[in-house]
C-alpha cells in the first residue's frame, strides 16, 4: 500500500520562487512482519537558485533500521545516513 499524505506548494513572483514541502510517501509491506518505508521531499526552485532535500527511512516493526538524507543546491550537495544500533 502506498500513501501520499499531503503536498504543499507556494509560488511567489517577486522574486520568482516555487516552494514545495510536506510530501511524505509511505510504503507499507506486511511479509509476516510489518515493514515501512518513508520518503519526504522538500525544496525551493527560483530566480536566486534551487535547493532540493530528500529524507528516507526504513522501519521494521516500528523500529527505524536505516535512514538517509541529502540535499542538492546551486551551492553544492551533501548526504548522510544512519543505521540502527
Amino acid at each position: 500500500m502506498v500513501q501520499l499524505a499531503s503536498v504543499e506548494a507556494d509560488i511567489s513572483s517577486d522574486p520568482f520562487n516555487f516552494h514545495f514541502a510536506n510530501s511524505p510517501i509511505d510504503l507499507s509491506v506486511n511479509a509476516g512482519i510489518p515493514i515501512t518505508a518513508n520518503i519526504t521531499l522538500e525544496g525551493d526552485i527560483g530566480e536566486l537558485g534551487f535547493d532540493i532535500a530528500l529524507h528516507g527511512s526504513i522501519s521494521v516493526m516500528d523500529q527505524e533500521i536505516v535512514s538517509a538524507s541529502g540535499i542538492v543546491s546551486t551551492k553544492g550537495m551533501g548526504i548522510c545516513g544512519g543505521l540502527a544500533e
